[in-house]
């Protein structure tokens, strides 16, 4: 998970669903890449920082806790 990528999403009022209909996803896929089965690509990142407003880089707000990097 991604805490930072969803604290903006909660503080715009954005769920999942309304991200993945934006980037023309579907709900399944953006959940799994949520939960790290599959990668976002750095375009995807792009758009999402842009899509949230986000002034951090992308580094930042798809940065992980220290204990979702092991393994």
């Amino acid at each position: 998970m991604y805490k930072l990528l969803e604290s903006k999403m909660t503080f715009i009022g954005m769920t999942k669903k309304q991200l993945a209909q934006k980037m023309g996803l579907s709900y399944n896929t953006l959940l799994a890449k949520f939960k790290r089965e599959s990668s976002f690509s750095l375009d995807e990142a792009a758009e999402i920082k842009c899509i949230v407003g986000a002034s951090e880089p992308i580094e930042v707000l798809f940065e992980l806790l220290p204990e979702q990097q092991a393994g």
